[in-house]
């Protein structure tokens, strides 16, 4: 979740992440991947992170605005796109009013 101004911005983001990521529904089948190669006991947890104001943690900031122009080199994000959300996500976040929640998965396990 990304708050924008503009729909299609996080839409655009959210399909860039899709597409950069091996294998985006990892999270949600920790279990099943790790239990194949015969690990065993491996809790998994699931947990949000969030992001209010922008500036909460400098890992938002370098991926959510500064890593923009290396999507775009890498062809995952349009120039015009990436420039608006940049311009938007400062927008929202000088009006005190951005947010961020990304779904994190770990999984820890042991290899008898």
């Amino acid at each position: 979740m990304l708050s924008t101004t503009a729909r299609e911005y996080a839409e655009a983001f959210n399909a860039m992440i899709r597409h950069s990521s091996y294998d985006y529904s990892v999270p949600s089948a920790l279990p099943r991947h790790f239990g194949a190669p015969g690990l065993t006991d491996v809790p998994v947890t699931p947990c949000v992170v969030t992001a209010h104001p922008l500036d909460e943690h400098p890992f938002w900031r370098g991926f959510l605005v500064e890593q923009l122009p290396m999507f775009v080199h890498a062809g995952l994000l349009d120039d015009g796109v990436a420039r608006a959300l940049a311009d938007d996500l400062e927008a929202l976040n000088s009006q005190g009013v951005f947010s961020a929640a990304f779904m994190v998965g770990t999984a820890v396990g042991a290899k008898p």
